[in-house]
């Protein structure tokens, strides 16, 4: 199936809530990249942006893949996963949120950081299953694409992040939006600032 196809395979009544979690979803990464990159709202609201919104996008974006797996046969074992993924990684984040950022010292490893690595391998397998359905012959050169595009990846987020994960080490720097370019990174930047802090 053609990914263009995927929402029309959607039933009338499972649509509208996924066009509405999707447009919610696209409207918080552009309120969370605003206030990121542009300081929209000021730093007084970081904690609600930090906190609250990018909880918020990362559940309901776990809900839109899980319903999605549920609701359309074709790839639905690939959706699954990702829904399941992110359900841990979202939880864990639920958790550091609610449990674990008010502590000093919060404990490390954690209930947390179990459920950030319980969401990797059903990522990986929703990887796995979405490239098996969509691509029918996967060669030695498609190998080679990835690997230099997941190459350049790292190379791109390792120029962006390092110096603000440096300065987290050293303590020079307080942890905010604004300190690292790409939220998904906030869990690394998270356990920086707790080693800072020991």
């Amino acid at each position: 199936m053609e990914a263009g196809s995927n929402m029309t395979s959607l039933s009338g009544y499972t649509r509208i809530p996924v066009l509405t979690l999707l447009g919610a979803i696209a409207a918080g990464v552009l309120l969370h990249a605003l206030h990121t990159v542009l300081g929209f709202g000021g730093p007084s609201v970081d904690s609600w942006f930090d906190d609250y919104l990018y909880n918020a996008v990362l559940i309901a974006a776990a809900a839109a893949c899980l319903l999605r797996g549920v609701s359309v046969a074709d790839e639905r074992w690939a959706w699954l996963a990702f829904g399941t993924g992110l359900a841990f990684w979202g939880a864990g984040d639920l958790y550091w949120t609610v449990v674990l950022s008010g502590q000093s010292h919060p404990p490390y490893p954690s209930a947390a950081d179990l459920l950030f690595l319980a969401g990797y391998p059903a990522l990986f397998a929703g990887i796995v299953l979405l490239v098996k359905a969509r691509v029918p012959r996967f060669g030695s050169s498609m190998w080679l694409d990835g690997g230099i595009g997941a190459l350049a990846a790292a190379a791109l987020g390792t120029a962006l992040l390092h110096p603000a994960l440096t300065e987290l080490a050293h303590g020079t720097r307080a942890l905010t939006s604004s300190t690292i370019p790409a939220n998904s990174a906030g869990y690394p930047a998270r356990k920086s600032r707790s080693a800072a802090e020991g």
